[in-house]
């Protein structure tokens, strides 16, 4: 755990297990992307998450439908901001200072640079994204995004399942592209 007043080096990739509130787990279960209004928003979505060299959705539709088919085995993959933002599941600040602290309880956005940073006023001025990531593929296939770099310093709430990581030293970010 981290205790308050820990000193983080934030130029090194860190790990923080455990740290996911049961709110947050709920606020993002698979039947809640499937209820209203948050199944209702309308997102770009990814149809065949196992091709390779595909940086770009290809795809649109209802948060819900897309959920509902990867449960069912579609390849399908979400990569979109826009699902936790004042256009999806957030239309009142009230609400997303809600999201923000289940994702990221207090303590530990402290410890990752400030509050501030992790701030509604931050993700109204898209200075902080809360891309949710949500992919499903056939037995023994597994889902693929292409080795890219971030244009933002990246935090990244795992809810659940497993997902492996490639880290790139931040002096070689400008030879991958974006």
């Amino acid at each position: 755990a981290l205790a308050n007043g820990a000193v983080v080096d934030l130029t090194r990739p860190l790990l923080v297990r455990g740290a996911a509130t049961a709110e947050a787990l709920e606020l993002f279960s698979v039947e809640a992307l499937q209820r209203p209004p948050l199944g209702d928003v309308v997102i770009d979505y990814f149809v065949d998450a196992t091709r390779s060299g595909h940086l770009v959705p290809d795809g649109r539709a209802r948060l819900a439908d897309v959920v509902r088919n990867i449960t069912l085995g579609a390849p399908h993959k979400i990569g979109s901001q826009y699902v936790v933002s004042r256009h999806g599941c957030c239309p009142d600040r009230t609400t997303r200072e809600k999201t923000l602290e289940a994702l990221l309880p207090r303590p530990l956005a402290r410890a990752l640079g400030g509050e501030r940073r992790f701030s509604t006023t931050a993700l109204d001025l898209s200075l902080l994204t809360v891309p949710l990531f949500v992919a499903g593929t056939p037995v023994g296939a597994r889902p693929r995004t292409d080795l890219h770099s971030e244009p933002i310093a990246s935090v990244a709430v795992q809810l659940r399942g497993s997902k492996r990581w490639t880290l790139v030293d931040a002096a070689q970010s400008a030879v991958v592209r974006p």
